[in-house]
């Protein structure tokens, strides 16, 4: 009677490629519930960290963050880089990475320790609906880079910056925006926050999910 996406994208596949009714397949985006990270304020010390977090496969584009910060490293930028997850790609991406201050975290089962450690997030993913991962890092006011897939830039929106997928170029002199500015992380943080407090709140979730529930037993009872 009622299938709920994600995301418009999710929810368009569904439709089109699945056969769901247009009128069953119904919206509703995912929601997270308030920060439990502490997180550093913005300074203008030189080493800025950089976070990711998902299963290491082709999906979540980490080959192109490590080839981004290559090209940091080669601008005389030099910042600390923690990935969260583990996956088949992993070895590859570990060799990939070598020389350059990247560090594999493998499974992390809180990611408030990652989100409490971090001055950016990034999510260089190459598809993507509207993944937690992106949601919670705004709740903790974190500034964010993300490519634009799926849901992203409606979640995102004024609280970071999106790129293209697979631009490393692109990726890197977004990174590099943040690394060089105290003032930028600090604003998109703060934008980010209100934006996700806002739209994207777990409170705002269940009312929209318990309101699909009503209307598919409304429709029953009258059937």
């Amino acid at each position: 009677d009622a299938i709920i996406a994600v995301s418009a994208e999710i929810r368009q596949l569904l439709v089109e490629d699945l056969g769901v009714r247009r009128a069953a397949a119904r919206l509703v985006h995912n929601g997270v519930g308030p920060c439990t990270a502490g997180h550093p304020a913005p300074t203008d010390t030189d080493v800025v960290r950089i976070g990711a977090q998902g299963r290491l496969t082709a999906q979540k584009g980490f080959d192109v963050l490590i080839e981004a910060v290559g090209a940091l490293v080669e601008r005389g930028l030099r910042p600390q880089v923690l990935i969260a997850g583990d996956g088949p790609d992993r070895a590859r991406l570990e060799c990939l990475a070598r020389g350059l201050p990247v560090t594999f975290l493998g499974f992390v089962d809180d990611i408030s320790s990652l989100l409490s450690v971090i001055d950016v997030f990034c999510l260089p993913s190459r598809f993507e609906g509207l993944p937690f991962a992106l949601l919670e890092a705004m709740m903790c006011g974190i500034p964010c880079v993300a490519s634009r897939v799926g849901d992203v830039p409606e979640a995102l929106g004024e609280g970071g910056l999106m790129v293209p997928t697979e631009d490393v170029g692109a990726l890197a002199s977004a990174l590099e925006r943040l690394l060089t500015s105290p003032d930028l992380r600090r604003d998109l943080g703060a934008a980010a926050r209100t934006r996700v407090e806002r739209q994207f709140s777990t409170q705002r979730m269940i009312r929209a999910t318990v309101e699909v529930y009503g209307e598919v037993l409304n429709h029953a009872g009258r059937g």
